[in-house]
């Protein structure tokens, strides 16, 4: 293992410094190095071979993921476990991903939750009507790891 100089001190990442490498370490180690809880990842996601991938990627980073089907399984989870973040499909069967976004939004109790939308949808309209709808983040299908690591990293801390 080689050590690097980050902006606080020392860090046991390996070189070269990529996210698959930290998050492995973060995964075995995290917990015990820094006492906290894994943070709560919420995924919706109406294809479960999407639901899946998102899934393993992040919990290969250390981080407790829940996977639901439709808003209205993401509603009843939210309201038993409030997760520290939610990824969101745009189109769903029934409730869309941006009326459940909306909704959340307008909850006090979980207005504060990073939500970024994931959508195939490309057109600058479509990315508009999900700013509206409150959400935080986008991203773009088909999934870029280490984007999805960046975003989910950035909006967590």
């Amino acid at each position: 293992m080689i050590y690097t100089i980050e902006s606080h001190g020392f860090s046991p990442w390996p070189s070269p410094d990529n996210y698959f490498s930290r998050c492995k370490l973060l995964s075995e180690y995290g917990d015990v190095l820094s006492g906290r809880r894994k943070a709560s990842i919420l995924v919706v996601d109406d294809n479960p071979q999407n639901a899946e991938v998102l899934s393993e990627l992040l919990s290969s980073c250390g981080y407790h993921i829940v996977t639901v089907q439709d808003a209205a399984a993401a509603e009843i989870e939210i309201r038993r476990d409030p997760p520290d973040l939610i990824l969101l499909d745009v189109i769903m069967p029934g409730k869309t991903g941006y009326e459940l976004c909306r909704e959340l939004k307008d909850d006090p109790l979980t207005r504060l939750i990073p939500i970024v939308m994931i959508t195939g949808l490309s057109a600058r309209e479509d990315r508009l009507k999900g700013i509206e709808s409150g959400a935080d983040d986008f991203l773009s299908k088909p999934i870029n790891p280490e984007e999805l690591f960046a975003r989910v990293s950035s909006l967590l801390n």
